[in-house]
């Protein structure tokens, strides 16, 4: 039996929950079990999980038997070697799960991640190892064949490791599957194929005719037209005559755009071969959408999940395609319907997963919100709902004991009308899995009730440009003049206390206020919107601040959203009024959570109500770090201060650098009518403890820094004893204000709010920036680091690429180093300033033909004998010529 929890509704969320009604009939309905009405949820659990083990970050289900993976399972004291589970469905009651058998390699060793894909199909069980290593090659990948009664009635023993015997490192061989009857599909996403680094592969393994019980490879698919790093294999499904895979970094709307893209084959009947029969791509592909992350097939449809997708403005709020056979043709597969969350916002990966039935779409969200925010949630679309054929929205699942970060609906699998989900890092990451079924239909009965409200955004009232919006407990937000360029409805709403307690160091001394706006509105310090919170009686008016809880921004993996977390942003304090003015760099329909607190590391300057005449002409600015969540050393504070002070810009002489966007004060700042001077006393930097949640993404890596534009913050995360700094760490934090200093530009700041930029430049010029060292905003003179430390090879990711070429350029193609970065600055940052400044072709060639020597141990000694590149000769690379011998 579930325990059932008790919770308060907000106010505003009372309000939403309440639907429209004329004088007629309204019809209430008994819930089945679980999130929904119209679905019962109940929960596979294992005994043997505990924290970390990542329960639940693979599923599969075929009949009344379900596969679980848990790839980070501590086996025999190999730390992550990896697990799954089986768990049957009892007959005498569908809703209970037990686990019966676990699964490990027979040759299992740490970091192998056995669980990390699962598939299953009647009696037979593939399990994906993506870090085992074979013949030599570190983390190339196996796969693990079960079969039941193999050694015994109702045993599930291992028959069958599968690899890829020309294979190399870290090709991800295992991390997608799929089977059907004799037809097992491992997907290696990494793959080389020829000469072509990481296009991808998809290996088919049979029985072997001349071995019996051996299983031999059959074939070997890939994409006919695919290019280097497309990810082919990415993601895997099979149904009858028809296999697809997902290539979720191919190129269909440009070069190096890594849209995305779903491969069809089909099983010629007569010879059995896997023929590739057409190409999938989106109606509005865009740039790094990653079409093809997740696949669904039913034989008669495809469903395609894009989880890094743009939609209505919201980045990396994510969809899902929908194509059906014979549109428009016999066997055409043509897109029918493109779906999206009606509810869906920036972050949360709607179409990290998919799955499809006869008459249901099922699209995971990973980060979705449901109550807290970002606990993963998972939409349905009936295919007749709100019309025939038309694949309308009709249930949002989540998990009843869902909390932020659970990842909840990263992977999901269906059979027969059984839906399971997996949410891999619930309770501490020992993750939980979930099955949901349809209920049986609810008894019902009828009331008469008048209109109460309608749904929508709860406005508290409109904002105008120049105008200022209260409540009944004198909390105010204003707009200064030339911030909005049309009305604004917002909230300003009492709020229950988030779960995420705040900051040690903070007291708070007011009430939880709810902030919203119906649109997302993001704008530079210098107009940015003004909160007045009243200040009580007896509190300390020097050491004032406000308190905000807002979500983890990332910038070029966002992937790394952990959840929601307290910032602290200074004010100024007004005793006329006794309120504390805060600078709002950010509106968002996203709630925002708000309180007044004190703070010892936070000075408050005095002003009165009279409005400014201008914006003041103060000292220079300065720099403040304090610590949240924790007590940290006085000296780790002002070595970041001096590390902030040193990178600073000279903003007094007309150089067309803004002032960096770090949320700071001013002495100039009042409500009536609202106006902010130049925010140039103090700019606040905030030191998190490194096991704050904040600190690690969702794959278990420490992050070193943050900087979030929506709230102009700028994080660094140490261990609680840290002391001093190391020259990582100062290279983080010049990579964080580099970024701060790019988000202060208009066209970079609107283009992130809307959605819409190039990862490629934000993320390579602030690491080109940290490689230039430490005086790289102050002189003409930059130390050179060696190019050989920029060219290490770490998967080759986008974000690596990306570093690699500008570190590149300003060390090498430019006299000065980075003093090329000062006119792209100027212009304003954007891709066409980038290319006006940059001779991109040129630069380009060279840092390729840099890469293919600095690797040339991988090429087969095409240049000759094996060598070792010396430092010393890095610099002479750039005069050698390929077409000599």
């Amino acid at each position: 039996m579930k325990e059932a929890r008790s919770f308060r509704l907000p106010p505003w969320l009372l309000l939403l929950c309440l639907l429209p009604i004329a004088a007629g009939l309204l019809t209430f309905s008994q819930p089945g079990q679980g999130a929904s009405a119209a679905y019962d949820e109940s929960q596979l659990i294992s005994p043997d999980v505990v924290a970390g083990d990542q329960f639940g970050y693979a599923v599969a289900i075929s009949g009344d038997t379900a596969v679980v993976g848990a790839y980070w399972t501590t086996v025999g004291g190999a730390e992550k070697a990896g697990a799954a589970y089986l768990f049957e469905r009892s007959s005498a009651d569908p809703a209970q799960w037990t686990q019966f058998r676990r699964l490990t390699a027979s040759d299992g060793a740490a970091f192998d991640q056995f669980g990390a894909a699962v598939a299953i199909d009647g009696d037979t069980v593939l399990v994906g190892a993506t870090g085992a290593d074979v013949g030599g090659e570190t983390n190339q990948g196996a796969a693990y064949l079960f079969q039941k009664d193999h050694g015994g009635a109702d045993q599930w023993s291992e028959v069958a490791k599968l690899t890829d015997t020309g294979g190399g490192s870290f090709d991800n061989f295992g991390d997608s599957l799929a089977v059907q009857g004799d037809d097992l599909f491992v997907g290696a996403k990494d793959a080389d194929v020829g000469s072509s680094r990481g296009r991808g592969t998809v290996f088919l393994f049979r029985p072997d005719q001349a071995i019996p019980g051996a299983w031999a490879l059959a074939d070997e698919l890939v994409d006919p037209n695919g290019r280097e790093n497309d990810s082919f294999g990415s993601a895997l499904a099979v149904a009858g005559a028809w296999l697809v895979a997902g290539a979720e970094r191919a190129d269909v709307s440009g070069l190096y755009q890594n849209d995305g893209a779903a491969l069809l084959f089909r099983k010629d009947a007569a010879s059995g071969d896997w023929l590739f029969f057409k190409r999938l791509s989106a109606s509005d592909a865009a740039g790094s959408d990653r079409f093809g992350a997740s696949v669904a097939l039913d034989g008669q449809r495809v469903l395609v999940g894009a989880p890094a997708a743009s939609h209505n403005g919201e980045m990396l709020a994510g969809k899902a395609y929908l194509f059906e056979r014979d549109l428009g043709g016999a066997d055409n597969w043509g897109e029918i319907r493109l779906l999206a969350a009606d509810d869906g916002s920036a972050f949360d990966h709607f179409g990290a997963s998919v799955a499809i039935g006869a008459a249901t779409a099922y699209v995971g969200a990973s980060s979705g919100d449901i109550t807290i925010g970002d606990e993963g949630a998972v939409y349905t679309f009936e295919r007749d709902a709100g019309g025939a054929d038309n694949w309308g929205q009709a249930t949002k699942l989540a998990a009843t004991d869902g909390q932020s970060g659970d990842l909840f609906g990263r992977t999901l699998a269906l059979q027969e009308g059984t839906l399971l989900a997996g949410a891999n890092n619930a309770a501490g990451g020992a993750g939980r899995a979930y099955a949901f079924t349809k209920a049986a239909p609810p008894e019902s009965v009828s009331a008469f009730l008048p209109l109460v409200a309608s749904p929508g955004f709860p406005t508290t009232g409109v904002l105008v440009d120049g105008g200022v919006v209260g409540n009944d407990d004198g909390v105010k937000l204003g707009a200064v003049a030339g911030s909005l360029d049309g009305d604004l409805p917002v909230s300003l709403l009492r709020h229950g206390a988030p779960l995420e307690p705040l900051p040690e160091a903070a007291t708070r001394v007011g009430d939880f206020y709810l902030v919203a706006a119906s649109r997302q509105v993001v704008q530079p310090l210098a107009s940015s919107f003004i909160l007045a919170l009243p200040v009580p009686e007896g509190a300390d008016s020097t050491r004032l601040a406000v308190a905000l809880h807002s979500r983890v921004d990332g910038l070029l993996d966002q992937e790394q959203e952990s959840g929601h977390y307290w910032n602290v942003i200074p004010g100024v304090y007004d005793p006329d009024a006794q309120l504390l003015l805060a600078q709002l760099p950010a509106l968002s329909p996203l709630a925002n959570v708000v309180a007044l607190v004190e703070h010892p590391d936070m000075e408050t300057p005095v002003t009165g109500s009279a409005a400014a005449a201008g914006p003041a002409n103060g000292p220079a600015p300065k720099f403040a770090v304090l610590c949240a969540y924790h007590d940290c050393a006085d000296s780790l504070k002002q070595e970041i201060t001096q590390e902030l002070t040193n990178n600073f810009f000279d903003f007094s002489s007309n150089h067309g650098y803004p002032a960096p966007r770090i949320q700071g004060t001013s002495s100039d700042m009042s409500l009536d009518p609202p106006h902010v001077g130049q925010p140039s006393a103090t700019y606040y930097a905030s030191i998190l403890p490194d096991t704050h949640s904040a600190c690690w993404d969702k794959q278990g890596n420490l992050v070193e820094g943050r900087y979030s534009p929506n709230n102009a913050e700028l994080i660094t995360c140490f261990a609680p004893s840290t002391t001093t700094l190391t020259d990582f760490h100062r290279e983080t934090v010049r990579h964080e204000y580099f970024h701060a200093l790019q988000y202060a530009y208009d066209n970079v700041r609107t283009d992130w709010a809307n959605g819409d930029r190039e990862q490629w430049i934000i993320e390579g010029m602030a690491e080109a920036a940290v490689n230039s060292g430490s005086a790289w905003a102050r002189t003409d003179a930059f130390a050179i680091r060696p190019v050989d430390k920029g060219l290490r090879l770490t998967g080759g990711s986008l974000k690596y690429q990306a570093q690699d070429f500008w570190v590149f350029y300003g060390n090498n193609l430019v006299v000065g180093g980075l003093e090329r970065l000062k006119p792209i600055l100027e212009r304003g940052a954007t891709y066409e300033d980038v290319i006006a400044e940059v001779v991109f072709h040129d630069a380009y060639t060279l840092w390729v033909r840099n890469q293919a020597i600095e690797k040339n141990d991988d090429m087969d000694n095409a240049l000759g004998a094996p060598c070792e590149l010396e430092v010393d000769a890095v610099s002479n690379l750039l005069v050698w010529d390929l077409s000599v011998p």
